[in-house]
């Protein structure tokens, strides 16, 4: 039986208990294969999950498959009767892809586009953004906020183009604050694949060679119709290719329309969306038509633009007598309060209404909640500014020419 004696601090086994033999350590030599065993089997589970996520990424690409177009006879609608032929009336909506530099390849791992953008698992430590327009920056901002060093190559002049430069001028001085590198008048002329991969950019000060872990195209979109068949159709297109309709959203082909991006920039959900109903009422044969006076617009980047109307360019282009003003977020208190005080607001206004407001600040819900405001409020005052007769009778339709194909 195991005895126990007592000391000041209770029991305690006795000394004459048999004691547990120790374990020599083992030699060290011993411990170098094991070592060696998990780091190649580390590798090797590494090796096997990269793998299998990149046929995961094949699958995934499979199962897009592209969209089925079909043809179309007009004769097979023209000698019906007009309540049958407003059941057979056909809709092109089949959006616009990516369009792609020619000096590039895609291969969905270091070049890619939008879509692939934004299945990546992890933040590129080097992205290079070729393309300085709307989904360039969003891009350009999400992965600069999740620790990407980001570079931009534009080919125009400013970011942004089309925008006013005023305003997108802050928008670059924000993105180079954090660490962007800018590059303006500027293009890639070649791609060297690897690990980095070196992306040699011809800039007006000369060659620049960038590293990049990734590449994103965002040089625009194009429309989706080479396998449309449009020749045979008769349908009228543009110089690039978008499909022209009238504002009731008919082709020159009778019984076939045409909405959303494939009519033409700009390329908007909510514009796509009115669209579809005009062309729906129309082939119900209600009188509908569309107005794109007013079209609230949003660039998603950091920090946010939003706009709605005409820009000062546009506005002057349009013959009309206008007026400017802009007003600083910082001279506002609650901005400043809050630490945001970086943005502004333009307006660009004739002698009755406004006719642009130009939103760039750093609140998602101020930039567009003041646009969609501002939105309402040009929609129910832009033609009662018609019927004033101290105004130039010229307004809207020069700026219904000078807008884009739309």
């Amino acid at each position: 039986m195991r005895t126990t004696e007592k000391d000041d601090k209770g029991l305690k086994p006795s000394r004459n208990r048999r004691s547990t033999p120790q374990l020599a350590n083992p030699p060290y030599y011993l411990m170098f294969p094991a070592i060696l065993f998990l780091l190649v089997l580390v590798a090797i589970l590494a090796i096997l999950r990269t793998r299998y996520d990149r046929a995961l990424d094949n699958a995934w690409q499979s199962l897009r498959p592209e969209p089925a177009v079909e043809t179309f006879d007009p004769a097979s609608v023209a000698g019906l009767p007009e309540p049958a032929r407003r059941y057979l009336l056909r809709a092109i909506a089949l959006g616009t892809p990516l369009a792609r530099c020619a000096m590039i390849e895609m291969d969905g791992r270091i070049v890619i586009g939008s879509r692939e953008a934004l299945e990546l698992r992890e933040a590129p430590k080097r992205l290079v953004v070729i393309g300085g327009g709307a989904i360039g920056l969003e891009f350009a901002s999400m992965y600069q906020k999740l620790g990407s060093s980001v570079t931009i190559v534009e080919l125009m002049d400013q970011l942004l183009p089309g925008s006013d430069p005023e305003v997108v001028r802050l928008v670059q001085r924000k993105l180079e604050s954090r660490g962007a590198k800018v590059y303006l008048k500027s293009k890639v002329s070649s791609l060297k694949r690897g690990t980095p991969a070196a992306v040699a950019v011809d800039t007006p000060d000369g060659k620049v060679s960038v590293e990049a872990d990734a590449v994103l195209q965002s040089v625009g979109r194009k429309p989706r119709t080479e396998k449309l068949s449009l020749e045979k159709l008769g349908l009228k297109v543009d110089s690039k290719g978008f499909i022209v309709t009238d504002e009731r959203m008919m082709t020159n082909v009778e019984g076939v329309f045409a909405i959303g991006d494939v009519r033409g920039p700009p390329l908007l959900a909510h514009k796509a969306s009115k669209e579809g109903l005009v062309a729906a009422e129309v082939a119900a044969g209600k009188a509908a038509a569309a107005d794109w006076t007013v079209v609230p617009d949003a660039v998603f980047c950091d920090p946010e633009v939003a706009s709605v109307g005409l820009t000062e360019r546009a506005a002057r282009d349009a013959g009309h007598q206008i007026r400017t003003s802009i007003i600083q977020l910082g001279d506002n208190e609650r901005s400043d309060i809050d630490g945001r005080a970086f943005g502004l607001v333009k307006l660009v206004a004739t002698r009755y209404v406004a006719l642009f407001v130009f939103i760039f600040g750093v609140l998602l819900p101020i930039a567009l909640a003041v646009v969609a405001v501002t939105s309402c409020v040009l929609k129910f005052t832009w033609y009662d500014r018609l019927k004033e007769p101290a105004e130039p009778a010229t307004p809207l339709e020069p700026a219904r020419a000078a807008a884009p194909a739309d």
